[in-house]
């Protein structure tokens, strides 16, 4: 947004936050998105966020990042989730992760895997399993698998259950 200074994005009310084109939001820069309060962020479509550059999202502070709603947390790209990172995936509250589609639960990096809490992988819902990749899957340690409830271990499917080493399959007591 090069038309518009940091002061006067920081100014914008909600629903004008929520009229940018996606063109309009993609051009907000990281130091844009860090002047947006709470309130403006959750004005942001799914389409919007879709829309925001990796460096905006990334941009994001973490009480902006936690504001996000179930509803636009499903706008995030699969490019925006990839580069996540172990960082960016322990930002995702529980409730967030359960959010997530069973396309996204799978585009979530493998090597961030090992970042998510025993809080975020109980909300993981039983329908979202089957998304996670074998590769994804064996990122997980034994100890969070552990938590994984029946209902989510029922989830599972041959090939994620062929890609766990014997440790994995002990802690989620197969």
């Amino acid at each position: 947004m090069s038309a518009l200074n940091v002061t006067q994005v920081a100014a914008l009310s909600a629903g004008q936050i929520s009229a940018l084109t996606p063109v309009q939001v993609r051009g907000l820069t990281p130091t844009d998105i860090g002047e947006l309060n709470r309130t403006q962020v959750a004005a942001l479509t799914n389409t919007q966020i879709s829309a925001l550059s990796l460096a905006a999202v990334n941009g994001m502070s973490d009480e902006q990042f936690g504001g996000l709603s179930a509803t636009q947390v499903r706008g995030f790209s699969g490019e925006q989730l990839t580069a996540f990172g172990a960082e960016g995936l322990a930002r995702l509250s529980g409730a967030q992760l359960g959010a997530l589609t069973t396309t996204q639960v799978g585009q979530l990096p493998a090597v961030a895997i090992r970042s998510l809490t025993g809080e975020q992988i109980g909300q993981i819902m039983p329908s979202q399993i089957s998304g996670f990749t074998s590769e994804q899957i064996a990122a997980f340690s034994p100890n969070q698998l552990s938590g994984l409830s029946r209902a989510q271990v029922n989830k599972l499917t041959a090939a994620q259950l062929d890609a766990m080493s014997v440790a994995q399959l002990e802690a989620i007591g197969l």
